[in-house]
């Protein structure tokens, strides 16, 4: 799993010291070896990662190491475009914000004012309890492994919310509890259309990703598209490595967004100018849930609060099949840490 590598190269970043980097490759030759070092297990003939480090808005160092496809033997680059798993969500969270302040829709609106389909509960469950995983509703991925039914088959949207609807009461009354549910981000992608009528690939695309020069990140909504520089992801398997990649899996929001460093940087830079969504954008997609009881949650809009080493950080980790992500912030430092696998 490599967020180890994601640690690893964190710890490294800050035993160096705070960073002057304004340009790519600006990272010290000292510090780009010992990033380089992290990964140098990675078979270079087999599946492996790409590393970027944003420093002050830039790419101070990308680099990439082992293939990113072992049929042709592409090597993997900042270019090469990863399934980010869970980092994903941000950027549905991201499309909900932007949604709110547009005026679609309320994050305190009943998930029912979106989906009528889906029974009341005795507490009712909101948009706001979506995003901080306070809903109580089962998570969709769980719920097909319960059902029989394989991840690998093909699935439509109208499937997965049919699932959830069915369940007849909640894991615990909205407010109450954190528990993670994959079900809380998919659900919000659904709001985003069903408030705006544009999917959410559309409305990311057009209001977010695009005017931010994100044109090569994907909101994968269609199995069966052309993607440019992708990643297959894999296993091992005895002395080589076997497919593990779920090429039928087109539901968003708890994930579906493919990126690269390269792109990435972009998304990271808008933290610090809100070129997108204006002023006080970065500031609600940090606001922390809270519980009915007045506990303050760690987990904002798709964004996780923490501390490592005295410092605050900001990020998201991810994963699915034979893919790891994580996005990592550093923001009184002004530096990121993306590690894709």
């Amino acid at each position: 799993v490599r967020n180890v590598a994601t640690w690893a190269l964190v710890l490294l970043l800050v035993a160096a010291g705070p960073l002057d980097a304004t340009a790519q490759d600006a990272l010290p030759s000292s510090a780009a070896q010992a990033v380089d070092a992290v990964f140098a297990d990675i078979d270079p003939a087999g599946p492996g990662c790409a590393v970027g480090v944003v420093v002050d808005q830039s790419l101070a160092y990308g680099n990439g190491y082992g293939l990113a496809n072992l049929d042709y033997g592409l090597p993997i680059t900042t270019r090469s475009n990863f399934y980010l798993g869970s980092v994903g969500k941000q950027f549905t969270a991201a499309a909900i914000v932007h949604a709110v302040r547009a005026g679609h829709l309320s994050l305190d609106d009943p998930i029912q004012t979106w989906f009528p389909e889906i029974p009341e509960y005795e507490h009712p469950v909101t948009v706001r309890h979506l995003i901080h995983h306070t809903s109580g509703i089962r998570d969709d991925l769980n719920l097909w492994g319960l059902a029989g039914i394989r991840s690998e088959d093909v699935h439509t949207n109208e499937d997965v919310i049919s699932i959830i609807a069915r369940q007849k009461a909640p894991n615990f009354p909205a407010g109450e509890e954190y528990l993670y549910s994959n079900s809380g981000y998919f659900l919000l992608s659904q709001v985003v259309e069903r408030a705006t009528g544009q999917t959410l690939r559309e409305y990311a695309e057009a209001e977010i990703l695009h005017p931010l020069g994100m044109t090569r990140t994907y909101v994968h909504d269609d199995r069966v598209e052309v993607m440019d520089q992708r990643v297959v992801g894999y296993q091992a398997s005895g002395d080589g490595y076997r497919m593990d990649h779920l090429w039928n899996f087109e539901q968003v929001g708890s994930g579906g967004v493919w990126s690269s460093i390269e792109d990435l940087v972009h998304w990271d830079r808008n933290y610090y100018t809100e070129e997108v969504g204006g002023p006080g954008f970065t500031e609600q997609l940090l606001e922390r849930g809270v519980l009915n009881n007045g506990t303050t949650l760690p987990y904002a809009f798709g964004l996780t609060h923490g501390r490592y080493r005295g410092l605050t950080t900001v990020g998201h980790g991810g994963s699915l099949a034979g893919f790891r992500s994580d996005l990592l912030r550093f923001p009184d430092q002004e530096t990121t840490v993306v590690v894709l696998c």
